[in-house]
């Protein structure tokens, strides 16, 4: 009598996978590396991340699809992060391991590199790995109207927090 296998236990599954893919992992790595045990792991860490491509309908122009894109970022829309509220075209700089990883705010969302992204902790995540690091010490923004140039999270943030809230600043952002 056979029974079925509880939900929990992980069976393995053949998916195809292309043979010169295979080869390049085993070549650039050389040899340390499993290319299963990488794609797994990059899978997992992708699925943690809550990141979705990004894409624009295709049928669209692509002058169209710059104006549709355009539209979207100059909307009076943003992404909440904690304390601090970053206007659509608030851009984030994350220096990381000699990279500078940028991203922008679109609509509700982050977006970078092709994905969207829920949060700026998801974001962080997928590039750091790192669950245990603090993103505001790291991460720095450029506000669209407000910041000439790049300043820290960590900084903005305390700045929100010592200030007075107004109730018009979120309102009485100019045009570009």
């Amino acid at each position: 009598m056979t029974s079925a296998p509880p939900e929990s236990v992980d069976i393995p599954i053949y998916i195809p996978f292309p043979k010169a893919l295979y080869n390049e992992i085993i070549l650039r790595f050389d040899g340390a590396v499993d290319p299963t045990e990488l794609i797994t792991r990059q899978a997992r860490h992708l699925l943690r991340c809550k990141a979705v491509p990004f894409s624009l309908p295709e049928n669209l122009s692509p002058g169209w699809r710059l104006s549709l894109l355009q539209d979207l970022e100059n909307r009076v829309a943003g992404h909440n992060w904690e304390e601090v509220f970053m206007l659509n075209g608030t851009k984030l700089l994350l220096p990381w391991r000699g990279h500078c990883h940028q991203a922008r705010v679109y609509d509700t969302r982050i977006r970078a590199s092709g994905w969207l992204f829920d949060t700026v902790r998801d974001w962080f995540i997928f590039i750091t790995d790192a669950d245990d690091k603090d993103e505001w010490k790291h991460i720095q923004l450029k506000r669209p109207n407000k910041d000439e140039d790049f300043c820290h999270a960590a900084q903005v943030r305390q700045q929100i927090v010592t200030e007075p809230r107004r109730i018009g600043d979120i309102t009485n952002r100019s045009p570009d």
